[in-house]
């Protein structure tokens, strides 16, 4: 997997509780702030998800019980659970 650098600016509290959270997990400061935006992104796949099939689940012509049992499997088997 290809890495890029990415320089942030943080108020100095978040910085510090940042890191004490890292510490006490036991993982780098990166890797903390890498799972937490890896955690956003997931969340607003869902969230298109989940915008999409309602716009589909919408429409007259769809058939709604299969769109309400794949939106209920999306949901309950997301990877971020």
């Amino acid at each position: 997997m290809i890495m890029k650098t990415l320089t942030i600016r943080l108020p100095e509290n978040v910085y510090n509780e940042m890191r004490h959270i890292a510490h006490n997990r036991k993982e780098s400061l990166n890797k903390l702030v890498c799972r937490a935006l890896e955690t956003i992104a997931c969340k607003e796949k869902e969230k298109e998800l989940y915008d999409a099939f309602g716009l589909i689940a919408d429409d007259p012509d769809s058939n709604v019980s299969f769109i309400e049992a794949t939106m209920w499997e999306a949901i309950h088997n997301s990877p971020s659970e």
